[in-house]
């Protein structure tokens, strides 16, 4: 988040960049006239917009051939000159051959209208590309965009991209230019890319603050969106991604093959997070994309930030996988109403990554993983209130926490690796629990828990532009008003064209760009708008349409400055304070005005606007207000943001967006150079100030308000819960942001409503100030709140500081829990549900207040408490992992003959094999290079992982350092076998057959070298990898290849009641280029030797493990065999097969993107079924190859389209063998003679 900035650092900053790129004055504006404003309708005209100049009056052809980069340009640079607009591309094609780039403030705005997937033909502005062809991130875009910019209604196509040859090119639009100070609040709103390379870019090169998308839709080849670099929230919102946007565009050079669907499944991704800083990613639909939503660290050479930030509404269809996480933050990512379905994989996390992912209302219904954690990572992540159709959950290591979830996937619906774990509480399996545990740690497993999780989904946020009911221009600048930047006062001048336009039934009245002076207060008169020339989100910045307001200083009960009577609203207005002079002192005092904004009456609105150095921003208490209506109001405000009451109902608070920067910082050309910011002073009293007397949102007297996306940094109350004398407020919000506030939330005595929270990011600040918390309550009061998925980090003494009322946390994780405590806790009532706290502190709690709190489902460290003491303290685990006797230690025996010694503390070295986990064994001192612990076994063991385990010690107690030795003897050790280093004390080798191991530390640390209990033991290797099944598609009508190795000899079958039956049958095998995965095709009489068959399945096994045939029976529990029941989705009905009585079935399993030795592996099959009196009757076994099918298939042309037998020789084929000879397919296999 922007914290304010030295003002030397800024003096270098200007002198490197320079103050502004002077796009005008070496301009030759030619025959650019003075504008002559009109006013537009969209073309489903329920929006209209101020065209400052229009380009067809200026020489632009929309022919489709003339080049119209010129005209482009000029027309933006003159407006970029008067201080910001809108330039004006009507209906038609355009091709541009060129670059454009949009100065600041300035618009470029066509005529657009929605496509959809099925009909995405261009209706409106097209603008045709030709830049960038061979191109990369950093080379020229199509379109270059400066600080408070938008582009906006219309479409882009690049006519010379191939489909079946696609070409990189550099992006098509870019945000912020090279070696310019400042790349902020960039807009795109609804805008089709048929068929970009990139599509929107955040220039890897210059970092900034605050993008924005809204509305984007198309096909983008290689990525859609990529953030990286920004120092404030970022929107990203109503992103529609797929193929089918150019193949069904009509377009000359639109795709028509399914091998353009391949390359897009293979090689795009939609979004790319990276360094993003609590971006609001929103309304996500991507189809048929290689990654839906991908998050990574910063490209930044100077830091390895990632992203955190929360996610709202995505569907994530036909991808290969839905959300890849490869990078995590410390303090949380939040994901809320995902929809991941008809994919490979739905949640995958990255090799290393670590912190926290949480997810609630998440639905995942697909072919491979449902949610996979590789052994590398440590991440916690929370799963709550979701649920699982289809897909194996695979929790290889790191920390699973669910609660109010659905398992409806595949047996076993959990998998636990060897470093993994779970706390699964209050869980519906459906198809009967079963979770396979191969992990060296305890997990918690409990069908009810003492406080019930459960949220209903957050209503969709819908846009609503409030045109007034009479939409005609009035021009406050001409005559007979006048108003002008040259004027002293100009109220009367505006107040009469409001006047005017109300007289004449309502009206828009306009103001150019400029700063005009208004000493007085102005009225909107109802069906009245007041509209400025910058119509984009940002915060001031200094282009557009400013009023400066001078009335009423120091008599803050004295008059709004812009009051709206009832059905009236601003629209791209900016209100700036000139007298309102920072002296740079921090005893400085700012002057106090009445509310800048007043609503007076219902249906008022407020959209696109802001304020600067303004007391009160917007008052919509004083009045009843009922459906107000605010969507995206900037800036800053001494003394209070926002407040609602007056009992009004059903309001609407959108994309608030305050900080102290807007004014801290307005100095700086990027900020607009404001005059009352002065040079060469420190702002840090104005952030001081805030931190004590700034309300940020307060919520009084108020029914079903709904706040959305709303943000804030530095305030005294970020959210203040206030009764003016009815209760308080009652509504939801979603994406609540509220960044270094003293009391970040805050109820006042007698409230009494609900008001619960989704996705919310709460910050507080202030170190050890006893004033800090995340959550403070006063007494007296009986409101209801859930937070619902939430971060909270900073410094708070104490997190949550509750003297009344009822607070639920779900789905928390509190990167800092308090400097002193997590809570404290009397007269109320707090409870916290599947969510993760650190450690920090002295303390968990306040002492006393346990009998208040209710815990359960979670992941957090309990010190110094009683858990008895809570009013409840339920299915709970520590931060640490703790090591357990059983899943894979259960296969650990002799450990009673096992002998340590070690370099130091040797006579305790004995008590990390006691089996006790409350004992340790440490170095009895700082960590130091040298110091070793060796154990010898008594016997040669066969293992691939060594546990040092840290136990109850913290993970500081792992050493800074590591080498591995193995040795005989004891005598003769040679060189090491690994090293590196490790925080759970779990290393992973090469597999050992050694009597001895010795564990070198090789580090330095201040902490001690703790291990309370060593192991080692040979670990299932990366058994989760097996593919899930696919059954949700009937087999392609192709051949079905006969076993490739039929059995030598009959299969032994142990014990008494299974049998081999030709009853059973393997028909033979399939590879679906569809589905990308392998189908076998079984077969089952529904009744053997009298008994009717109850279920049916295959069994399969991994011929290069140490199994034999024999091995392979149903419900063995060797780690290298599993078994599969049919299901209802997976029988064949049209099948023409030997016998007319069986049932005949076919399993796919997905393997699409395995490497060489994956698709030569050796693998065992064999059907089963399942016989009412328990027996089971087995088909003999089998064993083949990926590769070997294929090349059957192949060589043999019996697959049923080309686009199948090329999809065998160029992704299974000659990845085994590059050398694979490739034969023409044979058209006749196809044709009906």
């Amino acid at each position: 988040m922007y914290k304010f900035l030295r003002a030397t650092l800024w003096t270098v900053v200007l002198m490197l960049f320079g103050s502004t790129v002077a796009f005008c004055a070496t301009t030759d504006f030619g025959n650019v006239g003075e504008p002559s404003y009109k006013l537009v309708h969209t073309l489903d005209s329920s929006e209209v917009f101020v065209a400052t100049y229009d380009v067809t009056d200026y020489g632009a052809v929309a022919d489709g051939q003339t080049d119209n980069t010129n005209v482009f340009q000029k027309l933006l640079n003159k407006v970029g000159d008067l201080g910001g607009g809108i330039v004006y591309v009507p209906s038609g094609r355009y091709a541009i051959k060129g670059a454009l780039s949009i100065p600041k403030g300035v618009t470029l705005r066509g005529d657009w209208q929605k496509p959809s997937r099925n009909n995405s033909a261009p209706i409106g502005t097209l603008l045709m590309a030709y830049t960038g062809r061979n191109g990369n991130e950093r080379t020229t875009p199509f379109v270059e965009m400066a600080p408070e910019t938008g582009i906006m209604d219309l479409t882009i196509w690049y006519p010379e991209q191939d489909p079946n040859n696609i070409t990189p090119y550099s992006p098509t639009i870019r945000y912020g230019f090279n070696n310019y100070f400042g790349n902020e609040y960039c807009n795109t709103k609804n805008v089709t890319l048929l068929n970009s390379y990139i599509g929107i870019l955040f220039n890897y090169d210059n970092g900034g603050a605050s993008p924005v998308v809204n509305g984007l839709y198309g096909t983008t080849l290689c990525k859609g969106i990529e953030i990286d670099k920004i120092a404030d929230v970022g929107r990203i919102e109503n992103v529609n991604l797929s193929p089918d946007y150019w193949k069904n565009s009509g377009v000359a050079n639109a795709p028509t093959t399914t091998s353009f669907n391949d390359y897009m499944y293979n090689n795009s991704i939609g979004i790319v997070m990276r360094r993003n800083d609590w971006s609001y990613t929103c309304n996500i639909n991507i189809n048929g994309y290689n990654i839906g939503y991908d998050t990574e660290k910063t490209l930044s050479t100077d830091d390895k930030t990632t992203p955190n930030g929360h996610h709202y509404n995505f569907d994530l269809s036909e991808c290969k996988t839905g959300i890849q996480i490869n990078a995590t933050n410390s303090v949380g990512i939040l994901f809320d109403e995902i929809n991941i379905h008809n994919c490979e994989n739905g949640i995958v996390l990255g090799e290393n990554t670590s912190d926290a992912a949480q997810f609630t209302k998440t639905k995942i219904d697909v072919s491979k993983y449902a949610i996979r954690i590789p052994n590398t990572s440590s991440t916690k992540l929370t799963f709550n209130s979701s649920k699982v159709s289809r897909g194996r959950v695979a929790i290889n290591s790191g920390t699973f926490v669910a609660n109010n979830t659905t398992f409806s996937n595949s047996t076993p619906q959990i998998y636990y690796g060897t470093s993994g774990r779970g706390n699964i509480t209050e869980c519906a399996f459906t198809k009967g629990r079963k979770i396979t545990n191969k992990s060296v740690y305890e997990s918690t497993l409990s069908d009810s828990t003492v406080v019930t999780g459960e949220v209903s989904d957050f209503t969709k946020v819908e846009y609503d532009p409030h045109t007034p009911a009479r939409t005609v221009l009035y021009n406050a600048t001409v005559s007979p008003y006048n108003a002008t930047t040259d004027s002293n006062d100009n109220t009367s001048a505006i107040q009469k064209a409001l006047n005017q336009a109300s007289n004449d039934g309502g009206g828009i009245v306009f103001l150019p760009s400029g700063k005009y002076k208004v000493r007085g207060h102005l009225a909107i008169p109802s069906n009245v708008e007041l509209r400025g020339a910058v119509d984009l989100w940002s915060v001031p910045h200094g282009s557009g349409t400013i009023l400066e307001a001078y009335e009423n200083r120091n008599n803050p009960n004295g008059d709004s400055f812009i009051q709206l009577k009832a059905d009236s609203g601003i629209r791209g207005i900016v209100v700036d304070y000139p007298e309102q002079v920072f002296s740079g002192s921090a005893d400085w005092l700012p002057a106090k005005y009445p509310y800048t904004i007043q609503g007076q009456g219902a249906n008022v609105y407020v959209i696109d606007s802001g304020v600067r150095a303004a007391y009160k921003a917007l008052d919509l208490f004083t009045y009843k207000c009922d459906n107000h209506y605010v969507d995206f109001l900037g800036g800053h405000a001494f003394d209070t943001g926002v407040r609602v009451g007056g009992n009004s109902v059903d309001g609407k608070l959108y994309n608030l967006m305050f900080n102290v920067i807007v004014y801290a910082c307005g100095n700086e050309s990027k900020f607009g150079s404001f005059s009352n910011m002065p040079n060469g002073v420190s702002n840090a009293p104005l952030y001081s100030y805030g931190l004590e007397h700034l309300d940020f949102l307060i919520l009084g007297d108020c029914d079903n308000e709904t706040l959305y996306n709303d943000f804030h940094y530095g305030s005294y109350r970020g959210t203040l819960l206030q009764n003016d004398g009815n209760g308080g407020p009652s509504g939801r919000s979603m994406g609540l942001g509220v960044d270094g506030s003293t009391r970040a939330v805050y109820w006042a005595s007698g409230v009494t409503k609900s008001f619960n929270f989704d996705n919310s990011q709460i910050v507080s600040i202030g170190d050890n100030n006893p004033k800090t918390a995340y959550f403070y309550s006063e007494e007296n009061s009986n409101f209801k709140s859930t937070f619902n998925n939430c971060d909270f980090w900073g410094q708070p003494q104490r997190g949550i500081i509750l003297n009344s009322g009822n607070l639920t946390l779900y789905g928390a994780h509190f990167n800092n829990p308090g400097q002193q405590t997590l809570a404290s806790v009397s007269n109320a009532s707090l409870n916290i549900l599947a969510s993760a706290s650190n450690q920090n502190g002295s303390a968990f709690v306040d002492s006393g207040s346990e009998k208040n709190i209710s815990i359960s489902g979670s992941i957090l460290n309990n010190r110094n408490n009683n858990a008895d003491s809570f009013k409840s303290f339920d299915s709970n685990m520590g931060l640490g992992s703790t090591v357990s006797s059983s899943g894979a230690l259960a296969q650990v025996s002799g450990r009673d003959s096992w002998k340590a010694t070690a370099s130091n503390n040797n006579n305790n070295a004995k008590n990390a094999l006691d089996g006790n986990a409350s004992t340790r064994w440490d170095t009895n001192g700082s960590q130091t290079p040298g110091q070793w612990f060796m154990v010898d076994f008594g016997k040669t063991l066969t293992y691939n992982t060594i546990i040092c385990d840290v136990g109850l010690s913290t993970s500081s107690d792992a050493p800074a350092a590591y080498e591995i030795y193995v040795s005989s003897n004891g005598t003769d050790w040679g060189n090491a076998i690994a090293s590196g280093t490790t925080t759970n004390g779990i290393i992973k080798v090469n597999v050992q057959n050694s009597r001895y191991v010795r564990v070198v530390q090789t580090g330095s640390k201040s902490n001690y070298w703790s291990i309370h209990e060593f192991y080692v033991l040979n670990a299932a290797a990366n058994n989760d990898l097996i593919s899930d099944e696919d059954e949700s598609k009937t087999p392609e009508e192709t051949t079905t290849v006969e076993p490739t190795t039929k059995p030598e000899e009959t299969t032994t079958i142990e014990p008494k009641g299974e049998f081999i039956s030709n009853d059973v049958k393997v028909i033979g095998y399939q590879i679906s280029a569809v589905l990308r995965g392998s189908r076998i095709l079984y077969s089952s009489e529904s009744t053997i030797k009298g008994q009717k068959v109850v279920s049916s399945g295959l069994i399969y096994g991994f011929a290069n493990a140490p199994i034999t045939k024999n091995d392979v029976v149903f419900n063995s529990d060797n780690k290298y065999i599993a078994s599969y029941e049919a299901t209802a989705k997976g029988v064949i009905s049209n099948y023409n097969g030997d016998s007319a009585t069986a049932i005949y079935y076919a399993r796919t399993m997905t393997h699409n993107g395995y490497g060489a030795a994956r698709y030569n592996a050796k693998y065992y099959v064999r059907a089963y079924s399942v016989l009412e009196n328990g027996a089971i009757a087995y088909s003999e076994v089998y064993d083949f190859s990926l590769y070997s099918i294929a090349d059957t298939l192949y060589q043999n042309n019996l697959m049923p389209t080309y686009d199948g037998h090329q999809y065998l020789f160029y992704n299974i084929l000659t990845v085994v063998d590059p050398d694979y000879k490739e034969i023409p397919y044979k058209w006749n296999n196809t044709i009906s003679k």
